[in-house]
């Protein structure tokens, strides 16, 4: 009996984490908590949190004007925990005006902070669209950062909601 219970709360405690969300306010309910803005060689953008339209919160992003290179501008969270071998699921909600492609990375957090996983090519416009990936990592990471990159590439708004990854297996 006790061999039974010690394992039905076993499997309950894995469940939870396989469906833990590992980004931090991932629903900016807690304004910009474990969010940052990057805008490196001095780009020009901000930030702020906003109604999303559907009464859920929003990080809305507004690119001043362009950049050098494109990740000059980029939403980031570090201290993602990754496990080589086990598959994720990331998923987050996306909009921009004027139409834009993003990328979405892990990156390693320490230089030359090479890339754990990303995904070019990532079309939004003005409309909320709904992404959706599935990826395993080969090494396992600690403090791996999770950004959203690609953002100074012409002015314009570009908005972001609901961000979460979760382990699928």
């Amino acid at each position: 009996m006790k061999m039974l219970s010690f394992l039905l709360l076993a499997l309950s405690c894995a469940a939870a984490v396989a469906g833990e969300n590992l980004i931090l306010n991932g629903d900016f309910s807690s304004g910009l908590e474990g969010w940052r803005l990057d805008r490196l060689q001095n780009a020009q953008a901000s930030i702020e949190v906003r109604d999303a339209g559907d009464g859920r919160s929003a990080a809305a992003i507004r690119v001043l004007e362009q950049a050098e290179k494109r990740y000059f501008v980029q939403l980031a969270q570090k201290g993602v925990s990754l496990e080589a071998g086990k598959t994720y699921r990331l998923s987050f909600r996306g909009r921009s005006d004027p139409d834009a492609s993003i990328v979405v990375k892990i990156l390693e957090n320490q230089a030359p902070f090479p890339e754990v996983w990303s995904e070019d090519h990532i079309n939004l416009g003005p409309e909320w669209k709904e992404v959706v990936f599935e990826f395993s990592p080969q090494v396992s990471l600690d403090e791996a950062v999770f950004v959203l990159s690609g953002l100074a590439q012409q002015p314009g708004e570009y908005w972001f909601a609901d961000v979460s990854l979760t382990v699928v297996d």
